[in-house]
């Protein structure tokens, strides 16, 4: 029981720290969706689901540079380690802190729903991404902790764009694929399913390597 209250106070104070940054970061995705839902129909709906999904994947990469990168240029992690917290509950308020912190990409979209109900498709897909995303920032956390300097920067943010271009490129060749997209929601229970085991074993090797290290070796 301790252990989850010390879980959970780790993931308030995280949030604390950045409530204001996370706040603007809210209101302008409410008003970027509210906007894309008042284009005229020439644009089609290809603007509503892509605008959220790719802000999904590219604001996770800022979320785990505040939570793991900027931790480890400030000697955070040295401080943690002195409170009386096991790693793995230190990983875990990460992990917390990134799911909350991705259940808002989703609920953003949900205002702009009473000007265009297509939203609540778009709703659906960019809940459907935020899980998988969710997926790939615990191998992220692991990935973050083990890179040093610019490369756990350059690394993944060419990963994403160029996976972004791929996309908007195939969307443009091949006319059924945002239909496609649509359709996402009807696979989600494959993906919730897949979810929990990849976030397992990225837990388990995140807390290995990070009960491995030495604190001087978690600072940048």
């Amino acid at each position: 029981m301790l252990t989850i209250i010390n879980i959970f106070t780790l993931a308030v104070k995280d949030i604390r720290l950045r409530i204001f940054n996370l706040g603007l970061t809210w209101l302008a995705l409410v008003s970027a969706s509210i906007i894309l839902s008042l284009l005229p129909a020439d644009f089609g709906s290809l603007p509503l689901f892509l605008f959220p999904v790719l802000a999904v994947a590219f604001l996770s990469l800022f979320y785990l540079e505040w939570l793991i990168s900027d931790e480890k240029e400030r000697g955070t992690f040295l401080l943690l380690r002195t409170l009386p917290v096991s790693d793995r509950a230190i990983i875990s308020s990460k992990l917390i802190t990134l799911g909350l912190l991705l259940a808002v990409h989703p609920l953003a979209v949900l205002p702009s729903a009473l000007i265009n109900p297509v939203n609540l498709l778009a709703m659906a897909v960019t809940g459907l991404t935020a899980v998988s995303v969710f997926m790939g920032c615990v191998w992220g956390i692991l990935f973050f902790l083990v890179l040093r300097g610019a490369n756990k920067y350059v690394i993944p943010f060419f990963a994403i764009l160029l996976i972004s271009l791929v996309a908007l490129v195939m969307m443009k060749k091949f006319p059924w694929l945002p239909g496609f997209l649509m359709s996402l929601p009807a696979h989600a229970p494959a993906v919730i399913l897949l979810t929990p085991f990849s976030c397992l074993l990225g837990w388990w090797l995140t807390c290995r390597y990070m009960s491995s290290r030495d604190s001087a070796e978690l600072v940048d």
